[in-house]
């Protein structure tokens, strides 16, 4: 069995993916393909290992960033490049299960100490990692926009402003995101998606297997799935996409990166959502 976990960049013709397939993690990238090729878009794997990896970045320089179980965070600054497949590593002190950021000097990992179980965050400011300390919480999610801005999501939610962590209680989060200082949207254990303010958890609808969310274009999306690409907005919650089964969701001024389990997909309009790479991973093993 294959499936994509997760993809990130600004457009399916810019984007990098992680997946699963024969009993390896996979990570590849794609861009659109060369003026008389006959295939619309050029895929490469870039690394393939039986490590379990468990998220993945791409920068808007193009560098990669994975984590993964082994607590070492991955970095491709060239994935199209004569040494595409030439990673640096960097081992940090336990196991790493997401990362996100703004830039190659504010990229944010999460993982949990395995001497106390512990859940730790990570921050990178282009030169070392250096520890945040974060409040007592399991982490599941988190937002950046700035080293002074940073959001996380697991058994509540909480805000980093540069000098402490405001912390909002909220059932278990799945999935969130700040668009704005004073907007974070989340996704509850159960499908429930609404926002979190100073005053709680405002619910604003639920969908059977919701675990993703992105405000773009001042609508909400959600990715729930087998059960479809979501938006809600202007008093109304419908489905966009049945047949896009979206496990992630990535905004972009210029763009909605949409992971889905089967395929990569984007929208750069709300209107019109291009996919590719189904099957790619299929029959891949080491």
């Amino acid at each position: 069995m294959s499936e994509f976990l997760w993809a990130s960049g600004d457009s399916l013709f810019e984007a990098a993916f992680l997946g699963v397939a024969g009993g390896a993690h996979w990570v590849g990238v794609v861009r659109r393909a060369a003026a008389g090729s006959p295939m619309p878009l050029d895929i490469g794997i870039r690394l393939g290992t039986r490590t379990v990896l468990t998220d993945l970045w791409k920068a808007p320089d193009g560098t990669l960033w994975v984590v993964g179980e082994d607590g070492n965070v991955r970095v491709s600054g060239d994935p199209w490049g004569k040494h595409a497949d030439q990673w640096e590593q960097r081992a940090l002190d336990c196991p790493l299960y997401g990362i996100n950021g703004v830039d190659r000097t504010c990229v944010l990992a999460h993982g949990i100490r395995e001497s106390d179980g512990t859940h730790v965050l990570r921050l990178f400011n282009g030169a070392r990692w250096n520890p945040l300390g974060g409040p007592e919480i399991a982490i599941e999610t988190t937002d950046i926009s700035a080293p002074d801005r940073i959001w996380i999501g697991g058994d509540g939610v909480a805000r980093w402003d540069g000098q402490g962590w405001e912390v909002l209680q909220t059932p278990p989060v799945l999935d969130l995101h700040a668009p704005t200082d004073d907007q974070v949207v989340v996704v509850l254990e159960d499908g429930t998606f609404g926002r979190v303010t100073p005053s709680g958890f405002a619910a604003l609808g639920q969908i059977d297997g919701a675990c993703a969310i992105a405000v773009w274009r001042g609508r909400i999306w959600i990715g729930a799935g087998e059960n479809g690409l979501w938006r809600a907005g202007g008093g109304e919650t419908v489905c966009v996409r049945e047949d896009r089964h979206c496990v992630s969701l990535e905004p972009h001024p210029t763009g909605l990166m949409i992971g889905c389990s089967d395929l990569v997909s984007s929208t750069a309009d709300g209107e019109r959502f291009p996919g590719g790479c189904r099957g790619y991973l299929d029959g891949l093993s080491l």
